[in-house]
């Protein structure tokens, strides 16, 4: 469950759209509307966000442990993408054994014409030719982790979710939207 931290965001966001703060997500002696839509919108905002961004308070570098016994559908190898973090988005690959890495952006987005493709991902496995791969990846972390301008623009963007459900209000969610969109482009 998020931490009390975590809170304090979540409770922000509430705040914002007029609603009063929570104690813990962990109330089950009785059903709250409130706490029942933080829980169905926390994780998958919090997801989306992280992965929309190369966020430097997200980021972790590793090297990836080699799997044996797993068919490779025609690449070399097989590498396991991290677990605890979670690696919910690869941002940058080596390969030459971590001295440089490659910005995936850059490498396919920004440079005309086809590029050769470095790896391919199937079910948290990555396959590739290269011997040693080491990558930095956007990690699942806890809301207490991000940094400030992260954690506003998090906060901006629950505050716009839950408003389309507990206030019921069109009108503020799409201005609360728009303030996180804001927030979001300065973070």
């Amino acid at each position: 469950m998020p931490s009390p931290e975590s809170i304090d965001l979540i409770n922000a966001a509430l705040v914002s759209i007029g609603q009063e703060p929570i104690a813990s997500l962990d109330n089950t002696t009785e059903v709250s509307p409130v706490v029942t839509a933080v829980k169905a919108k926390l994780n998958i905002l919090k997801r989306e966000l992280l992965r929309s961004n190369d966020w430097n308070c997200a980021r972790i570098t590793t090297q990836l442990n080699r799997l044996t016994n797993v068919d490779t559908r025609g690449w070399k190898y097989a590498y396991q993408l991290p677990i605890t973090p979670e690696c919910l988005k690869v941002v940058q690959f080596s390969v030459d054994k971590g001295e440089t890495f490659i910005d995936l952006d850059d490498y396919y987005n920004r440079n005309a014409g086809p590029r050769e493709v470095l790896f391919d991902i199937d079910n948290k496995i990555l396959l590739c030719n290269i011997e040693e791969v080491h990558i930095k990846y956007t990690a699942d972390i806890d809301l207490s982790k991000f940094d400030a301008s992260l954690a506003s623009a998090f906060v901006a963007m629950l505050a716009a979710e839950l408003a389309y459900t507990l206030p019921a209000s069109v009108r503020l969610a799409d201005y609360l939207e728009r303030r996180a969109n804001k927030k979001l482009k300065i973070a």
